[in-house]
């Protein structure tokens, strides 16, 4: 968290976007399947024994275990293995829980938006929910893309100053 803050003191400029339903994107495997096993009562009036309870096992990330948001960036970074090692770096650095943070010295610099589409389209992964600091880019967004403001986006940017706020504009 310290190094994402440190990137909205250190640039002017940053794109902050949610990559669309990222845990329910990552298969668990067979082996994995059981450490995610819950117990289900078919008839809550009998009492909770052998053939009254039915197992269950998640098929994919629960979204809000403890290793999630780890889990699901080496599973970004693995399906990036084909790019170059800089590109992985770099979605490595951006990558906060299920958000992308980009970020520029000028509004050129957020050119990076068209290239996180590109190399997250890519993966099979969407990202979306664009929110910026820039009015230039804010422009870009509209015409491009519909924009929705997630609630996380709004409270990331919210605590770095605001979307316009001096935390984030010298």
């Amino acid at each position: 968290m310290f190094d994402i803050l440190m990137k909205f003191r250190i640039y002017d400029y940053a794109i902050v976007a949610d990559i669309q339903k990222a845990f329910l994107q990552i298969h668990l495997s067979m082996e994995h399947k059981d450490v995610t096993r819950f117990l289900w009562v078919k008839d809550s009036s009998k009492p909770a024994t052998g053939s009254n309870i039915k197992y269950y096992r998640f098929c994919r990330v629960p979204f809000g275990i403890n290793a999630g948001p780890a889990i699901l960036k080496q599973t970004l970074l693995k399906q990036c293995e084909s790019f170059s090692n800089n590109t992985r770096r770099e979605i490595s650095e951006t990558l906060y829980v299920d958000n992308v943070i980009l970020e520029g010295k000028s509004p050129k610099d957020l050119k990076k938006y068209n290239e996180s589409k590109d190399v997250f389209n890519k993966v099979g992964v969407n990202l979306r929910h664009y929110l910026t600091n820039c009015s230039q880019r804010k422009n870009t967004f509209a015409r491009s893309i519909s924009v929705i403001h997630s609630k996380g986006a709004r409270v990331l940017m919210e605590q770095c100053g605001g979307p316009t706020g001096s935390a984030m504009h010298r």
